[in-house]
């Protein structure tokens, strides 16, 4: 997908959660349809959607 760099987002675990962070100020990271602040992160579940760009990515499932 030509819109999404190669620093664009990030997986963080923290505390035994998981989330999406934005790493890029240039780019959107959407998470289940909203837009995360630059630079944001948010926590990720079971069934999200994540997009960047037109690239979608659904989460199956997260194992601790």
């Amino acid at each position: 997908e030509p819109a999404v760099s190669r620093r664009h987002a990030q997986f963080v675990c923290e505390d035994g959660a998981l989330y999406l962070e934005d790493v890029s100020e240039h780019n959107g990271t959407y998470l289940n349809g909203v837009k995360l602040p630059s630079l944001g992160k948010a926590r990720v579940h079971n069934g999200d959607i994540i997009n960047l760009g037109r690239a979608e990515i659904t989460i199956g499932a997260i194992h601790h």
